[in-house]
């Protein structure tokens, strides 16, 4: 080989290594990073996804919060609560954290922090609360018993029923409709744990249509009761007698 032959060949590597060299780096810098850092954020809504799509949970202010979602159907309006929204496998809501409080101009308190779970295709069935309406106020665990039947064709029944004119055949229609959940609108309330309205610490335990059975309190006072209630909520005995 020439020596002319041999300058050109290495020019040639040369020049061909260079590129391939700045081509790689480039489609390095191009590529997406899969983590980013940040010190600080304002956002006003976050969506959580999976690769599909399928919505996971929503963070957001309460202008920008999503209405109820469950299995593609809306209940209520959007812009009401700021926080945390949870979603299932479906895309539909299973609960979440919100809060919200304000102070009137006349000094009243309005506030509400929840954290809550929901049954699938339900509402909640176990809710950690604070709520202050002017002043009274309470806090605690509560835990829900809902119907079988999703809250959707619940509440569409439901419409149905409201629409019709007052009288026998709409109560019956009613009277149906309560059969249909197990007897009780909506669900019951089986467990209360925490301070009432009037200041009090109690344990409720209710029966499955929501009647408290059994009260163990201790007043705003100090003075300790257990009561045993009837199915109208009348205190049939208590102990200490």
């Amino acid at each position: 080989m020439r020596v002319t032959e041999l300058r050109l060949l290495r020019v040639y590597f040369g020049i061909s290594a260079t590129l391939l060299s700045f081509l790689a780096l480039a489609g390095f810098r191009l590529s997406p990073r899969t983590t980013e850092r940040f010190a600080e954020i304002d956002v006003e809504r976050i969506n959580l996804i999976e690769k599909d799509g399928t919505r996971r949970l929503i963070i957001s202010n309460r202008e920008r919060s999503p209405a109820v979602y469950t299995h593609g159907d809306t209940i209520g309006q959007p812009g009401r609560r700021a926080g945390l929204i949870f979603y299932n496998d479906s895309a539909s809501e299973v609960g979440g954290l919100v809060f919200g409080g304000y102070r009137e101009k006349s000094g009243k308190v309005n506030q509400g922090l929840s954290l809550t779970f929901d049954q699938y295709d339900q509402d909640q069935v176990v809710a950690l609360q604070h709520i202050d309406e002017g002043g009274s106020r309470y806090q605690g665990l509560t835990v829900n018993d809902r119907p079988e039947p999703a809250l959707v064709e619940i509440l569409a029944r439901q419409r149905h029923i409201d629409s019709m004119p007052a009288g026998v055949r709409r109560d019956s229609a009613r009277a149906v409709w309560l059969a249909w959940q197990g007897g009780v609108a909506l669900g019951a309330r089986r467990l209360f744990v925490g301070r009432n309205r009037d200041r009090a610490s109690v344990i409720n335990l209710a029966d499955p249509i929501g009647r408290v059975r059994l009260r163990l309190m201790v007043d705003s006072l100090g003075g300790a009761q257990i009561q045993f209630l009837d199915s109208l909520g009348h205190v049939q005995s208590t102990l200490p007698k």
